[in-house]
């Protein structure tokens, strides 16, 4: 609450957005029937494991542990509502998700460099030069340029966008999709 206050009243660049998420705390504390102070969060006001907003929170967590309460510190609830959140804004089951990429010719031209809901083929990439250094099931997919001391080029498919819509930055958004294959590969050998 005392971080949406701030920022809600005392920085004009987004004072709209986070006066609007401070009412959507009310809203919440009003549903669970708490007091709002019992809501820590950041200094920008996301709150549990997920780091939701206000929005979020309101609009995608689920009581995953069936107690009767969303709540989003308690790993139970917060995994599937962030699993909620990815579905509801387009995850695709089975879909890919984003692999290494060539470019050659003028192929690095498509590049992306913010995340864009993919509007491409696979085909219209590999006849601009671009190789996808593994399989990728998904109908539309972005070329991404991640910049650095070396830049990296990966074609994302729509779920990738599915996590940037989590946070919008192509870096997060590579971050967890590399994790959660370092998880995937370390549980289950895949």
């Amino acid at each position: 609450m005392q971080a949406l206050t701030t920022l809600g009243f005392d920085y004009p660049k987004r004072g709209d957005f986070y006066r609007k998420e401070l009412e959507q705390l009310f809203l919440l504390s009003r549903e669970e029937k708490v007091r709002p102070a019992i809501f820590n969060g950041s200094y920008a006001g996301a709150m549990g494991l997920g780091q939701f907003i206000s929005s979020s929170y309101r609009n995608y967590a689920v009581d995953g542990n069936r107690d009767g309460k969303r709540d989003l510190w308690n790993p139970q609830d917060a995994i599937p509502s962030v699993a909620n959140y990815f579905a509801r804004n387009g995850w695709k089951r089975g879909g890919g998700v984003a692999v290494p990429a060539a470019v050659s010719g003028g192929g690095a031209g498509l590049a992306e460099t913010t995340p864009k809901k993919p509007s491409r083929t696979l085909g219209e990439l590999a006849n601009a030069g671009v190789r996808p250094q593994a399989g990728l099931n998904s109908a539309r997919v972005s070329l991404l340029k991640l910049e650095g001391s070396t830049d990296e080029y990966w074609v994302g498919g729509e779920n990738f966008y599915v996590i940037t819509r989590y946070n919008a930055n192509l870096k997060y958004a590579m971050a967890v999709h590399q994790l959660a294959q370092a998880i995937r590969q370390r549980k289950f050998g895949l």
